[in-house]
């Protein structure tokens, strides 16, 4: 597959490349959506429930273009965020609901999200990309970097 820049990158190294994505975007969407139920505050619901929401585009837009290659799309997230997401709700049991525990929680998931893109992308480097997916995975990669600043805004907020 030819890329913009002339460099060569095989289908399955794309197909890897977006399906690791969406391994990383479904986590992100199960951990909203588990984060949306936890806390109290009206403003977090909502926002939880809107990140939810768009990293649910995101997993379609990935799995759209691995179908468009012909492969076979992920369906699930990966086992490391589903460990994740079980420690943050014994971290509710055993510390109770608070959405300050919540908001740590994000900042952590995002932080991960965006270490895990930067391992994906460095395998593959961006240039190496079609267009079409290199521009998808750039505007992902941003919305994580802007969910992590959010998140560590609402922290410092939050008494």
């Amino acid at each position: 597959m030819s890329t913009s820049t002339g460099v060569k990158v095989t289908k399955t190294e794309l197909v890897n490349t977006l399906n690791a994505c969406i391994e990383v975007c479904v986590d992100a969407e199960e951990a909203y959506a588990l984060a949306a139920a936890a806390v109290h505050h009206v403003y977090l619901k909502a926002l939880f429930s809107k990140k939810e929401a768009d990293r649910e585009a995101s997993v379609l837009a990935l799995r759209a273009a691995v179908v468009g290659l012909g492969a076979r799309a992920k369906k699930h997230g990966s086992s490391a965020g589903a460990v994740r997401r079980g420690l943050t709700k014994s971290r509710i049991v055993v510390e109770g609901r608070s959405d300050r525990l919540v908001v740590e929680e994000w900042i952590r998931a995002e932080q991960s999200a965006q270490s895990h893109y930067e391992k994906t992308l460095a395998r593959t480097p961006l240039r190496t990309l079609p267009t079409n997916a290199r521009m998808l995975l750039q505007r992902q990669y941003r919305e994580i970097q802007s969910s992590l600043e959010l998140a560590q805004l609402q922290l410092a907020t939050m008494t």
